[in-house]
């Protein structure tokens, strides 16, 4: 199973990640770049620097349709079907216009809309980016008809992991397994990917997967420590001292910088070493339980 980190719609995110942690798979969301047009948050001008990017240097790599953030996150609010039918065209526009290349998750709308409107905005989708793979996601709504439905209809299935939380299920890799299972049996040649999984005993258990993704090596940014997997063992390792040991990255990140004319200072560079070497840890950690990252 490929662990993708998330939060590659930042340019700078994406060449530390990749050029220096050597992180081989990445998750961005095309929020970001459509959000302005629907009077959301303020739009990044660099998403076709971002796309090109991620497709030439990701071996795999998955756009994110950003609708968690407008039905939960910092901008969440009430969507109604035509605002996610424009949203899900702004997506299909962005794919389009930037030539992005990777998979393209859907837009999940099952929570809101219901699982019909779901189920046609899927198929629009898949008619509008043929060359584009699809990630399609199974949540609660659709029951277990429906997740063998899905199963049928997709290349790539998607379960989500932190819905499962919520909802407070004992035994989520005991679950998540079975729920597998059934993908499976249903057709045994495709993806399955956990939305929001790097939790270790899912992923020893679930290590027959395609992927997963998680922000969890932006941990070590947000709350100044982070729990790393080296010399065999779990440590708890505090910013400072990742800083401190990231000297050796300084000299890597400058010149990945310089190839892709990106300019940040001294302080900043030493804010990339502690980003650099979470991902250097985490990598060593999800190959211990989820398998090679190659």
């Amino acid at each position: 199973m490929k662990v993708h980190f998330a939060g590659m719609e930042k340019h700078d995110n994406a060449v530390v990640i990749n050029k220096v942690a050597d992180i081989k798979y990445g998750l961005f969301t095309v929020f970001p770049f459509i959000c302005k047009d629907f009077g959301i948050g303020s739009r990044s001008k660099i998403g076709q620097r971002v796309v090109n990017f991620n497709d030439k240097n990701f071996k795999h790599c998955i756009m994110d349709s950003g609708l968690f953030t407008l039905m939960f996150g910092a901008h969440a609010g009430k969507r109604d079907e035509k605002f996610v039918k424009a949203w899900q065209k702004a997506i299909i526009k962005f794919v389009k216009d930037t030539g992005y290349k990777g998979t393209v998750v859907e837009v999940d709308c099952q929570k809101i809309l219901g699982v019909e409107s779901a189920w046609k905005l899927r198929k629009e989708l898949k008619k509008a980016l043929p060359n584009n793979q699809q990630m399609n996601v199974f949540h609660i709504e659709d029951g277990k008809e429906g997740l063998i439905k899905l199963a049928k209809f997709s290349d790539y299935i998607a379960l989500s992991i932190p819905e499962f939380r919520a909802l407070g299920w004992n035994d989520i890799p005991k679950k998540v397994s079975q729920l597998c299972r059934i993908i499976k049996d249903v057709k045994p040649d495709i993806k399955i990917h956990l939305l929001g999984c790097t939790q270790k005993n899912i992923m020893e258990r679930s290590k027959f997967c395609y992927s997963s993704d998680s922000t969890s090596w932006m941990q070590v940014l947000r709350w100044g420590s982070q729990i790393v997997f080296k010399d065999g063992k779990y440590q708890k390792v505090k910013t400072k001292t990742v800083e401190r040991n990231g000297a050796t990255f300084e000299k890597r990140i400058e010149k990945h910088f310089k190839k892709e004319k990106v300019t940040r200072t001294s302080k900043q560079i030493r804010y990339y070493c502690s980003m650099s070497i979470a991902g250097v840890y985490l990598k060593q950690l999800y190959t211990k339980h989820a398998g090679s990252q190659e």
